[in-house]
């Protein structure tokens, strides 16, 4: 039964809608010469498009006024999505005033390829023009497309017998079909973003969404497609509105789409919402990088660290249900397994991240304890994501790391001594930072990047070919605020240097200091890098000659290890080195100073 009580127009349109249902359509031709003058009235007296459903015994099913609506056919008994190898039997006829006769809208080709329809005919009234369109087919199954016949009269569909072109199609639906064969762990993804009025949005959209490309591509989607909406806020219930979500539905139908990707995080109900209505899984930019991060943690401590972030991010979305239920307060309709299982499933979550905490503290422990004999100042690289940090490390000291023009593409720490000539260093990669990076992301690599905050000396590694270059180099500064690390000494690193000009290079020097211009592929820039470092790095060691009783040789070897050793002699009443340290190793070494 067609759904009338549905239809907001009034009382008098909704009786005339009902009487089409008691005048035949016609069996072989699309319509009867009586129903096509009941249909000019009816457009003429009330100008309302309209909508008729008939069925092959040209019977007319249902009307609907103006715009169809998608929702108004699924609370329709006798219409539903259809399996693409076959059709409906139900023709779908649009009479009104300058239509577009040339295509179909989203939302028609939506509807007449998703249930299924035999044909969809448009009438334009006004110019007593008309054009059909029929579904098309491809191996073996409809395809999202349609074939388009123009040029008839209005007049001309009381004789127009579209039985044969239809029966092509179905015996084109019964053939066997020779199925291609596909990668299927590679999915089609969709973009979507919101642009937000005035300082709402600190990152360009389109800057944003093609980082999010960027990602995807990383996490090995394919993107097809992208779309946005201005609002002055993010939808409570689907983050864009409900008008853009079914803009949406019809898009991932008609192109193929496996998977929507939004540029913001959602909460949990915005996501169960949305898959609802498109019914295909909807992730949003923070698991996007929790997939990379999975993919690309190698370590004992990444994988724990990736993991702890995972369970993180899903224990409010198994919560949303409970607190759901938990608001019912009780009582009837609360009890039993359902409940049961929820809470089953927090405490596992709950306990799982207790147990990976406490590893990971385990982890940090045993580093630290490997750390304890290490003297050498620690200079820690930081940046933006695909700012070039591992390429700039594999250079400076032959560390192989992994280096991709990929967001992401080294995730565990990694940590190679750097020989400055007059002093040593070690490096110490870190995972690049991203704009719109959830807290509970940084909480989680707490571990890793506490080789940022116990780091003497800070290399600011930033993209200078960049179009946003400031943008990224201020969400740096705010993750680094977030670790309470501002204060330590930084020299900031514009790298890529090939991929700029010399006016630019020059700009940028004046820009920040202490800073300079690198190119961590060319090599262009280094000593100017090296005299930084070993500036910043020497600012405070202190230069001593001393003289070390045999029985304290042990010391030759740390002293070798940990500092620059200039001169070294074996002489009756000792060792005599003559060496640059560090304060704290200075210090420990003063007792043996020769005293002049």
């Amino acid at each position: 039964m067609f759904p009338w009580n549905k239809i907001e127009v009034g009382k008098g349109v909704r009786e005339c809608l009902k009487r089409f249902s008691e005048c035949p359509a016609g069996h072989v031709e699309l319509l009867t010469g009586d129903l096509l003058e009941e249909i000019r009235r009816f457009v003429q007296q009330y100008k309302y498009d309209l909508n008729l459903f008939t069925d092959q015994k040209g019977t007319v099913l249902g009307t609907f006024p103006g715009v169809i609506n998608d929702s108004i056919l699924l609370e329709w008994d006798d219409i539903g999505p259809m399996s693409d190898k076959s059709l409906s039997g139900m023709r779908w006829l649009i009479f009104g005033i300058d239509l577009d006769l040339k295509q179909l809208s989203s939302q028609e080709n939506y509807i007449f390829t998703r249930y299924g329809l035999d044909i969809l005919v448009k009438g334009d009234l006004l110019t007593e023009e008309s054009a059909i369109f029929y579904p098309t087919v491809e191996n073996g199954a409809r395809s999202r497309g349609y074939d388009r016949e123009a040029g008839y009269a209005v007049t001309e569909l009381l004789t127009l017998d579209p039985t044969e072109r239809i029966m092509r199609v179905n015996l084109q639906l019964n053939e066997d079909a020779i199925h291609k064969i596909t990668d299927l762990a590679v999915e089609k993804a969709l973009l979507v973003g919101l642009e937000l009025p005035g300082n709402k949005n600190l990152y360009p959209l389109k800057e944003s969404l093609m980082e999010l490309e960027q990602l995807a591509t990383t996490a090995g989607a394919i993107v097809v497609g992208q779309t946005w909406q201005s609002r002055d806020n993010p939808h409570p219930a689907f983050y864009v509105g409900q008008g853009k979500v079914e803009e949406i539905k019809y898009q991932v139908y008609l192109q193929g789409i496996d998977l929507i990707i939004f540029d913001d995080e959602l909460s949990p109900a915005q996501q169960r919402n949305l898959e609802e209505i498109i019914s295909i899984k909807v992730v949003d930019r923070s698991r996007l990088i929790l997939d990379i991060f999975a993919q690309h943690a190698h370590t004992r401590e990444g994988k724990l660290q990736v993991e702890l972030a995972q369970m993180k991010y899903m224990l409010p979305r198994l919560m949303g249900q409970g607190q759901v239920l938990s608001r019912l307060g009780g009582g009837i309709g609360t009890r039993g397994p359902g409940e049961t299982k929820l809470e089953v499933d927090r405490r596992r979550i709950r306990k799982r991240i207790t147990d990976l905490e406490r590893e990971i503290k385990e982890v940090a422990a045993l580093r630290q304890l490997h750390n304890q004999g290490r003297r050498l100042p620690v200079v820690a690289l930081v940046g933006y994501t695909n700012a070039g940090k591992s390429t700039l490390l594999n250079y400076l000291t032959n560390a192989e790391v992994l280096a991709e023009d990929k967001l992401f593409a080294t995730l565990d720490p990694t940590m190679r001594k750097l020989d400055l000539g007059t002093s040593s260093v070690l490096l110490s990669d870190t995972v690049g930072f991203i704009q719109k990076l959830p807290h509970h992301l940084v909480a989680a690599f707490k571990a890793t990047l506490e080789e940022v905050q116990k780091a003497d000396l800070l290399l600011h590694i930033v993209d200078a070919s960049h179009r946003e270059y400031e943008l990224q180099m201020r969400t740096v500064w705010d993750v680094l605020g977030d670790l309470e690390v501002l204060d330590k000494p930084t020299i900031t690193v514009f790298n890529k240097a090939d991929c700029i000009d010399e006016q630019k290079m020059e700009f940028l020097k004046r820009q920040v200091q202490p800073s300079t211009v690198v190119s961590a592929r060319t090599g262009s820039g280094m000593e100017d890098l090296f005299d930084l470092i070993r500036q910043e790095v020497e600012q405070n060691f202190r230069e001593l000659e001393i003289i070390l009783p045999y029985d304290q040789g042990g010391w030759i070897e740390k002293l070798h290890r940990t500092a620059n050793v200039i001169e070294e002699d074996y002489r009756e009443e000792g060792i005599y080195l003559k060496v640059v340290a560090d304060p704290v190793l200075a210090g420990q070494i003063e007792r043996y100073q020769i005293r002049r």
